[in-house]
């Protein structure tokens, strides 16, 4: 893909929105806070970058590159997205497979991975692209909570490990969950409590596996600049970082 456009924005909000407005127009673009490297900016070949709110080194934008430097939430990004930058109104998926197989091949080489298996779409793609340039490396971990649907647990089990034949851990870990719920009736505590226990288990898993330098979450990307995870891959720990779709130690791969 081309027609990629840098989001700089420290604060997480901010980022959100201006990330959130170039997707909704069909333009393709990686969202960063202020700490990311000149190798992360660069590395994408973007044609355009917006650096907004301060907080970032201006000599480490790759020059060439039109930057923005000023832009509210509400602010026109036409004039500098299509003709500073000189970008369509379609982003051209059509290489996506190839370039982010060529791109998590060179990564991935050689290296652990523990992927978030839920079964759904987006999962199920990191999933499917990890195990095709990596499949020795690629550990997938299914949590079976207890709030799937009936049977949905076994209908993941033989797709992904007896008809593609992924090394999918499957956890059970329904009591777990439930036990932890009970009594709970706010919403969004109750978000917070599955995700932590989500969090636990991969620190778990992550443990039995030994040194794992990857972990993989499949997610749209609005979700991806809203909330991320890091593990340390010498610990298993994990904890929240500037957001990327691959992780490893701060360091982003993303397509």
């Amino acid at each position: 893909m081309k027609e990629r456009v840098i989001v700089i924005v420290g604060d997480e909000a901010h980022r959100y929105a201006l990330a959130r407005r170039l997707t909704e127009q069909n333009i393709y673009c990686e969202a960063f806070g202020t700490a990311a490297s000149p190798a992360q900016i660069a590395a994408p070949n973007p044609a355009g970058i917006i650096a907004a709110g301060g907080g970032f080194k201006k000599d480490s934008l790759p020059a060439g590159v039109p930057v923005l430097t000023a832009a509210d939430e509400n602010a026109d990004l036409d004039p500098f997205l299509y003709q500073e930058c000189g970008l369509s109104r379609s982003a051209d998926f059509s290489d996506f497979v190839s370039a982010a197989l060529a791109a998590l091949k060179v990564r991935l080489a050689g290296k652990k991975t523990l992927c978030a298996l839920s079964g759904g779409v987006d999962s199920a793609v990191t999933a499917a692209l990890i195990h095709k340039v990596n499949p020795d490396g690629l550990t997938c971990v299914f949590v079976d909570h207890g709030l799937l649907r009936k049977g949905e647990a076994e209908e993941v089990m033989r797709v992904f490990k007896d008809e593609r034949g992924m090394n999918v851990v499957k956890i059970a870990a329904a009591g777990r969950y439930l036990d932890r719920l009970k009594g709970v009736e706010e919403p969004n505590r109750k978000r917070k409590i599955i995700g932590e226990e989500f969090i636990r288990i991969f620190e778990e898993e992550a443990k039995k596996l030994g040194k794992v330098q990857f972990l993989a979450q499949g997610t749209i990307y609005p979700d991806v600049i809203e909330s991320a995870t890091h593990i340390d891959p010498e610990t298993g720990s994990m904890s929240k970082f500037q957001p990327y779709r691959v992780y490893n130690a701060g360091v982003s791969l993303t397509f």
